[in-house]
This record gives C-alpha cells, sequence and structure tokens, in this order.
C-alpha cells in the first residue's frame, strides 16, 4: 500500500521520474502518458495524469521538442521595433501564429546588421520551426559566412519588406518602386521641384527601390536628379539622430518645398525638428510619407500606404505551408501593389 503524504512532496523541480514512482508505473510509461504518444492502458493514463496533477508537475518543452522533433516556434526579425510598419506586421504573424498553436519570438535589430546575425544565431541555436526576417544586411554585397550558412540549412526561412543577396530565397514585399513613382508624379503635379528626401539606412533594399522609383519620375519629367537633396539617417529610431538629418537637410537647402520621407519612423523627428523651427505643414513645408497609418492620419500625412493585414497573413502562410507541407518556395517573389492617401500635407506650389 502506498502512502502519500503531500506537504514531503516538493511541487517545484519535479521529474517525470517522481511522477513514475508516485502512480507505480515506469519512467517509459509516465513518458508515454505525459508525452501523449505510444499506448497505455485508460486506467494506467488516469492514474499517471491524476499524479501529475497532485504533484504540479510541468512537462520539459525543450526534451519534449527534442522528441517530436519541432519546438512549435516561430522566430521574427525586425528592424524597428519602434517602428509601427513592423508592429503591425508582428500583430498579424502572431494571430495566425496562435491559430497553429505556435509561440512567436520577436527579435529587434535596431537596423544592425551584427545584431540581425546574433538573432539569426540564437534562433537555429533554439531549432525554432521557421525564421521571418526583415534584413538590414546590405543588399548588394555578399552575406557573411556563418548568416549564409543558416539561411542555407534546412530550416524554413522566408525574408519580408527587403531582399538580400541571391533571389533564391523566398522574398515577399510591397512595389517600392512603383509606390515610389506615384508618390512623386503627385508632388511633381503640384509644381514641386526642390524635393528633399530623407530615407533610412542606404544599403536597404527598400530604400534603394524607392529612391530608384523617384528618379525615374524625375527623369520621365525631365528634370535631373540632386544628390545632394537626398539623406540617410543610419539610426532613424534615434530621435535626436534623425532630427540632426532633417535639420542639416533644411539649413543646407532652405528652399526645398517639400519633405518626402521613405519610411515612416522619420514623421517624429521631422515634426519635432519642424515645431522648432516654427514651420507648419503644408503653410510653410509640405510633407510626404511612406506608412504609419494611424500617426500619419492624426497629423493629416499624406502617405504610400501598404496591405499590412494582407502582407503579415502572407507571410505567415507561406512560412507555415515551408514548415507543415514542405513546400519547395525557392526563387518565390511576392510583391503587393502599395496606394497613396491624400491627406492635407501636401500644398500646390503657387
Amino acid at each position: 500500500m502506498r502512502i502519500m503524504i503531500k506537504s514531503e512532496r516538493k511541487t517545484t523541480g519535479v521529474t517525470i521520474v517522481d511522477v513514475a514512482e508516485m502512480a507505480g508505473v515506469s519512467t517509459a510509461t509516465a513518458a508515454r502518458v505525459m508525452g501523449n504518444y505510444g499506448s497505455v492502458s485508460e486506467k494506467t493514463r488516469k492514474r499517471v495524469q491524476d499524479c501529475a496533477r497532485e504533484l504540479s508537475y510541468v512537462p520539459n518543452a525543450i526534451a519534449k521538442s527534442m522528441r517530436m522533433q519541432h519546438t512549435k516556434t516561430i522566430g521574427m526579425i525586425i528592424g524597428d521595433i519602434q517602428a509601427p510598419f513592423f508592429g503591425k506586421l508582428v500583430l498579424e504573424v502572431e494571430a495566425y501564429t496562435s491559430e497553429k498553436g505556435y509561440n512567436l519570438l520577436v527579435c529587434n535589430t535596431n537596423e544592425r546588421p551584427e545584431r540581425e546575425l546574433m538573432h539569426l544565431n540564437s534562433l537555429f541555436e533554439h531549432r525554432v520551426d521557421g525564421i521571418a526576417i526583415s534584413s538590414c544586411m546590405d543588399a548588394n554585397a555578399a552575406l557573411p559566412a556563418e548568416y549564409q550558412r543558416i539561411i542555407d540549412s534546412d530550416t524554413p526561412i522566408i525574408f519580408f519588406d527587403r531582399r538580400v543577396g541571391q533571389k533564391r530565397w523566398p522574398t515577399i514585399q510591397c512595389d517600392n518602386y512603383k509606390g515610389s513613382y506615384e508618390a512623386t508624379k503627385y508632388l511633381l503635379s503640384l509644381g514641386h521641384r526642390r524635393i528633399g528626401v530623407t530615407a533610412s539606412n542606404r544599403s536597404l533594399s527598400s530604400m534603394t527601390e524607392r529612391l530608384a522609383g523617384f528618379k525615374a519620375a524625375l527623369a520621365d519629367h525631365g528634370l535631373p536628379f540632386d544628390p545632394e537633396l537626398v539623406r540617410f539617417c543610419e539610426e532613424s529610431h534615434r530621435l535626436e539622430v534623425a532630427r540632426a538629418v532633417i535639420g542639416d537637410l533644411l539649413d543646407t537647402h532652405p528652399d526645398i518645398t517639400v519633405l518626402y520621407q521613405l519610411n515612416n519612423p522619420l514623421y517624429r523627428a521631422t515634426w519635432f525638428e519642424l515645431k522648432s523651427r516654427g514651420m507648419e505643414i503644408p503653410r510653410d513645408i509640405s510633407l510626404l510619407g511612406w506608412g504609419g497609418e494611424e500617426l500619419a492620419e492624426a497629423w493629416e500625412i499624406t502617405t504610400v500606404t501598404q496591405p499590412m493585414k494582407r502582407l503579415g497573413r502572407r507571410i505567415a502562410e507561406i512560412l507555415f505551408d515551408m514548415i507543415e507541407n514542405k513546400t519547395d518556395y525557392e526563387g518565390y517573389f511576392e510583391q503587393m501593389d502599395t496606394k497613396l492617401v491624400h491627406r492635407n500635407s501636401c500644398a500646390p506650389i503657387k
């Protein structure tokens, strides 16, 4: 006869061995019950489960994932956790992963390549089932060998918003070139010719494509591209750094009639910088940007908007298709249309 005395049992650090001992079964049988695999009689199953509850036993998720060959975890690497763009995408991907019974690990790089590689290594070492990456690596440079090794592995990986290296890895993004072309054409239709452009990291494919669309629109209107009117802010998430970049552009070229911002983290810095100068939008200067719908709507900024819900959903759908169905997406590239939303931040030149 077994006598159980609760006060002598620990409720922390309890192992499957403790559960097996209390239930009077082998460790292998207890493991089969708690892991929900193999054949065990209903009577034995109930006894083991009752003992597990009595001991407050918590299964070892890491050990279980090693047995099952998956961790039920997805990794997502983003550039700037403060940017509304990434926040919306994380929410969409997390909603989908939850539907699938998976957890989502979000890693923030602050647009620093060394942090991206660190996070990628960590996710790979923790055997996540798939990874979605918005990379800050130089789109035109060779990837570090360690980075290349991981994305060449069997771990399903999808890139979003930005391309890197070879075009063999699945990528989904919005049409940066066309969106920027249409935005620039609109500014030109209002009579603007001195257009100041601000962007984040110059090596990002998204910035390169948006700048290319800007240049093409100028060329189609017979206007030259002036590189002096373009400023890059490598740390757009840092308010004072971004303000300094915008301030320098305004000081150097006071004849600028509109600021065209290629990513939304610069909105906040622009608002503070213009306010400190006593400048109002669009009375003193016009403003057109990319994304950041809530902030853009609140400040009535005309923007190039991206289909965030659809983009986030597709990132998750493709990644899970790779994980669960082993679908091969090598060379896959999907591009979504943008939309120019007119508000009150752009005025015509009189």
